[in-house]
C-alpha cells in the first residue's frame, strides 16, 4: 500500500523521519508539505503525482479542515483511497508495524494515545 502524508509544513516529513527510526525505511511511504506560498491547485497536483502508478493508497493529513484534508478530500470524491486525518507519531508506528491494518481499528488504537498524564497521577489544579 502507498502510503502519503499530507501536512502543514514539514511536520509530515519529519513525522515519517522519526517513524522509520522505529519501524525501518518505508519505501511506499512519502510526504508532502504545504508551505506558505503553496497553492491548494499545486499541493492537489503534488498529491496526484504521488498517487500514480499505485494500486491502494493510503493519505493521512495533520488536521480535520485544514487545506491539506479539504485537498484530499476533494481528490476521494474522484479516486478511492483511505483518507485519515489528525496523524500522530503513534498512529504511523501502528499502521506501519502491522499488515492489513484495519482502518477503523487504527483510529480506535490511536485515540487511546492522547493522554492528559497529570490527570493520570492526580496532579490537576482545579480552573486550570
Amino acid at each position: 500500500m502507498k502510503t502519503i502524508i499530507v501536512t502543514h509544513g514539514d511536520f509530515g516529513r519529519e513525522l515519517l523521519k522519526s517513524v522509520e527510526m522505529i519501524v525501518g525505511k518505508q519505501e511506499n511511504a512519502c510526504a508532502i508539505s504545504l508551505n506558505p506560498g503553496d497553492s491548494p491547485e499545486g499541493l492537489k497536483n503534488r498529491i496526484l503525482e504521488a498517487m500514480n502508478g499505485t494500486g491502494h493508497i493510503c493519505v493521512f493529513t495533520d488536521m480535520y479542515g485544514g487545506t491539506p484534508f479539504n485537498v484530499s478530500i476533494d481528490i476521494l470524491q474522484d479516486r478511492y483511497f483511505h483518507l485519515l486525518t489528525g496523524v500522530n507519531f503513534p498512529m504511523l508506528i501502528e499502521y506501519f508495524m502491522k499488515e492489513d491494518m484495519n482502518m477503523d481499528e487504527l483510529v480506535e488504537t490511536s485515540k487511546g494515545t492522547l493522554v492528559f498524564v497529570n490527570r493520570e497521577m492526580g496532579h490537576v489544579q482545579e480552573g486550570k
